[in-house]
């Protein structure tokens, strides 16, 4: 269970962000959707709302950055280079230091993990179990105060084998560390990142194909079967040669004035919010079995508003949540609040400060407002910021950049 995340230094952002997943305990509102682990309340979701190039998408990154680096780093040779962009608009010809940090829940006990990075080496990390430190890196320099001794002694002999630019966590991993592979575990499987290039593979999706094509027909897209067809396609750069290749065959039910059939489409043929649907729904139901925190930049891409609030609503029920698996997404959907309930503390908003392009991420309950407000007139009304400012007269008035004429 993700309780929070924290980055700074990167990509448009400049200062400490912070995302936070621990539910406002003295809201009573939708009390009945959130999350409990011990004494610890957590959000079952959370929307990310603002403007066109505010940081939504990088706070996003941020986190996919640390998980890539935790899972990736440890193979990383020593000139291999972590490309970590720092804040994108910084005058200042010295080099700052992007940091990472993330909060999580894991078989009962309570992890934090941070790292930062300067230019291409690792300059600090730290792991704390319960408060207490796992090992602990300024450098290349890496001690371990609250371990045991058959694990201290096994991290012992690996820290030298780490290289500056690679994570002691994920070397640990290579070797199998007891004290290290709860956390590392869960960073790399619990965290499920969704982008636009993000696919399910056809097999996962034939593998999971009832359960699938039963969230397809409640969504109402009228499909009763998904099954793995040959099809012959015409690649332009082969001229007029036709390549077989092996696709999704997606069954239509079809209901007309004779009665019902069936009728099948290549997913060539498909439209984008279909294919876009397939895509998600496996990671939405392997996230609902096992308790997984996904997150997601643009939940509405190519998706009707209903489809999208059935998504949201498979996190915020019960019933369907059984497992405390938690939604994070990004959105320019501005209604989605008020037609799913959402609470104030599962509504954040990023704004870039127009004089440094620095972006800030806050919360609703960082404003004095009632819990049952109406949240999208008052945000598009621009009284939470986080929205674009149109200047027309930059135009001229008109699209052709003349002022328009009066009539």
């Amino acid at each position: 269970m993700l309780l929070d995340f924290t980055v700074s230094n990167y990509r448009s952002i400049r200062d400490e962000c912070t995302l936070s997943m621990e539910a406002y305990t003295k809201d009573r509102r939708n009390k009945e959707s959130l999350i409990r682990n011990g004494k610890e309340v957590c959000l079952p979701t959370a929307g990310i709302f603002g403007a066109n190039a505010s940081g939504k998408s990088a706070v996003i990154e941020a986190i996919d950055f640390l998980r890539k680096m935790v899972l990736d780093s440890g193979n990383y040779s020593e000139k291999k280079p972590i490309s970590c962009p720092g804040f994108a608009f910084c005058d200042n010809a010295k080099p700052r230091s992007s940091e990472f940090k993330i909060r999580f829940i894991s078989n009962g006990m309570e992890y934090a993990y941070s790292f930062s990075v300067l230019e291409d080496h690792i300059e600090e990390e730290t792991l704390r179990c319960k408060s207490k430190i796992v090992f602990r890196r300024s450098g290349q320099k890496i001690d371990f105060p609250n371990t045991s001794k058959t694990d201290r002694a096994r991290m012992e002999m690996i820290k030298d084998l780490v290289n500056p630019n690679s994570l002691f966590l994920s070397k640990c991993s290579q070797f199998q560390i007891p004290v290290t592979k709860i956390p590392f575990d869960w960073i790399a499987d619990s965290l499920v990142i969704v982008n636009s290039q993000t696919h399910a593979s056809n097999e996962k999706i034939l593998e999971l194909k009832e359960e699938v094509v039963k969230m397809l027909s409640a969504a109402d897209i009228g499909i009763s079967d998904i099954r793995e067809i040959e099809k012959g396609l015409r690649i332009r750069s082969a001229g007029t040669d036709i390549v077989t290749v092996k696709m999704l065959g997606i069954t239509h039910i079809i209901r007309g004035s004779e009665g019902e059939r069936t009728h099948e489409l290549s997913e060539d043929e498909e439209s984008d919010g279909t294919i876009r649907l397939l895509s998600l729904i496996p990671y939405w139901l392997d996230a609902l079995k096992k308790g997984k925190a996904v997150i997601i930049d643009e939940i509405e891409k190519h998706l009707h508003p209903a489809i999208v609030d059935y998504l949201i609503s498979l996190f915020t029920d019960p019933a369907d949540n059984a497992n405390g698996a938690q939604l994070i997404f990004t959105t320019h959907d501005a209604a989605i609040p008020d037609r799913t309930n959402m609470r104030r503390d599962q509504i954040w908003l990023t704004a870039r400060d127009p004089n440094i392009g620095a972006t800030s991420l806050y919360s609703l309950l960082d404003f004095n407002v009632r819990s049952d407000l109406r949240f999208t007139a008052n945000y598009l009304a621009g009284r939470f910021g986080a929205v674009p400012v149109i200047d027309r007269s930059r135009n001229g008035g008109g699209i052709d950049g003349e002022k328009e004429k009066s009539v």
